[in-house]
């Protein structure tokens, strides 16, 4: 059985390398967060294009579902659509909701390397304290991260990261 063979992590039949989460955190790609399973609760913040439909994601024991639709945009673009602070508000309110529900808090986006990294990366923030994971393993989307992050601080869940001079 060779690597793009292999199960994944969890069962999966993943492409590509084994994903494993970060803490409580499991970044995925679509076709990953497709076939992904898991015997413990879980839930999902699920990502996909505008212009696409959402992905497929298996009801056992989940929890929760979010699904939002943005392009991994950092600027506007033509009719793509950038990642909007109503969303950020949707996140965090979700991710307070089933938190300490879930053993698991799954976020895919097409690939599994800027958008739903950037939201991983921000809720490691919240409640970790860091998201350095995130940014050595991934390419987290600028404009996802630091519009969370300011939804984050202008709601009191995240101080200002004075080390970093306030700037996310």
């Amino acid at each position: 059985m060779n690597q793009e063979e292999q199960p994944g992590l969890f069962g999966g039949p993943y492409r590509g390398k084994v994903v494993v989460p970060y803490r409580k955190l499991l970044v995925l790609s679509r076709s990953q967060a497709q076939s992904f399973i898991h015997e413990e609760p879980w839930a999902c913040i699920s990502i996909h294009d505008s212009y696409d439909s959402p992905a497929k994601i298996n009801k056992v024991q989940l929890v929760g579902l979010l699904q939002l639709a943005f392009d991994d945009i950092t600027w506007p673009l033509d009719e793509l659509r950038m990642f909007p602070e109503e969303q950020a508000h949707q996140i965090l309110d979700f991710t307070k909701k089933v938190w300490d529900e879930v053993e698991l808090l799954v976020v895919p986006c097409f690939a599994g390397a800027c958008r739903s990294p950037a939201v991983a990366a921000i809720i490691s923030k919240i409640y970790y304290g860091d998201d350095l994971f995130f940014y050595q393993q991934y390419s987290p989307n600028s404009h996802v991260y630091q519009t969370l992050y300011r939804v984050a601080v202008e709601r009191g869940e995240l101080l200002i990261d004075v080390e970093r001079g306030g700037n996310p």
